[in-house]
C-alpha cells in the first residue's frame, strides 16, 4: 500500500477557516496602522505588538492557527507531513506562550523560547508543503495547483531566510522583512486548500 492511498481524505474545510485568515491579516494590519509610533513597521518584529496589544496579537495568532489548522487537517498527508504539521502548530503556539525579548540587547528565556517557536513554524510549514505535493505529484493530480504550491512554499521558505538573515545583520530592515515572510506563509496556506478538492478526484 502505497503513502497516498493511506492517506486519510476529508472534505474542504468550512468558510471560516478562510474567514479567519482574513481576520488575522486585519488585525496585524489594524496593529501596524494604530500602533506605528510604539513598533516601527519597519524595523520592529511583530512580536512586539504582545508588549502594547496583547489581546489583539494573541487573537491575530489564534486566528492563524485555528484557520490554518482546518485546511492542513483536511490535506492528504503521510507521517512526515504529518510530524511537520504538528511542529508548526506547536510553534505558533510558544510564539502566542512566551513572549519575545524586549530589545536585540536582552536575551531572557521567554524570549529564545519565543524565537525558537517562530523559526519552527515559519520553516515547517512551506516543508510540509512541498512534502504533500511530491506524495499528490505521483496521483497525477492537478499539475497546475501543485505547481502554485511550490511555488508559494519557495517564496515562504525564501522570506523566511531572509528574515532570519536579519536578525544576524541588524542593518537589515527587519520589521519589514518579517511582514512579507507571514503575507508568504498565508499565501501558502491558501494555495494549499485546492488540494483538498483536487485530492478526492
Amino acid at each position: 500500500m502505497t503513502t497516498t492511498s493511506r492517506a486519510t481524505i476529508r472534505p474542504a474545510p468550512p468558510p471560516v477557516a478562510f474567514v479567519l485568515l482574513g481576520v488575522a491579516g486585519l488585525l496585524i494590519g489594524y496593529l501596524g496602522f494604530a500602533y506605528t509610533v510604539q513598533v516601527d513597521p519597519l524595523w520592529d518584529p511583530v512580536s512586539d505588538y504582545l508588549f502594547h496589544a496583547a489581546p489583539l496579537f494573541l487573537a491575530a495568532v489564534l486566528c492563524i492557527l485555528i484557520g490554518g489548522g482546518l485546511i492542513v487537517s483536511r490535506l492528504p498527508q503521510d507521517r512526515p507531513a504529518s510530524v511537520l504539521f504538528g511542529l508548526w502548530a506547536g510553534g505558533l503556539l510558544s510564539v502566542a506562550a512566551f513572549p519575545g525579548n524586549v530589545s536585540s540587547t536582552v536575551s531572557t528565556v521567554s524570549g529564545e523560547l519565543h524565537r525558537f517557536g517562530g523559526a519552527v513554524f515559519m520553516s515547517c510549514l512551506p516543508v510540509a508543503a512541498l512534502r504533500i505535493a511530491h506524495v499528490l505529484s505521483t496521483t497525477g493530480r492537478r499539475v497546475l495547483a501543485l505547481r502554485r504550491v511550490r511555488w508559494a512554499a519557495v517564496a515562504s521558505l525564501l522570506t523566511a531566510a531572509s528574515f532570519g538573515l536579519a536578525q544576524l545583520f541588524p542593518v537589515l530592515p527587519q520589521g519589514l522583512l518579517q511582514r512579507v515572510a507571514l503575507v508568504a506563509h498565508v499565501l501558502l496556506l491558501l494555495a494549499l486548500a485546492p488540494l483538498m478538492r483536487s485530492a478526492s478526484r
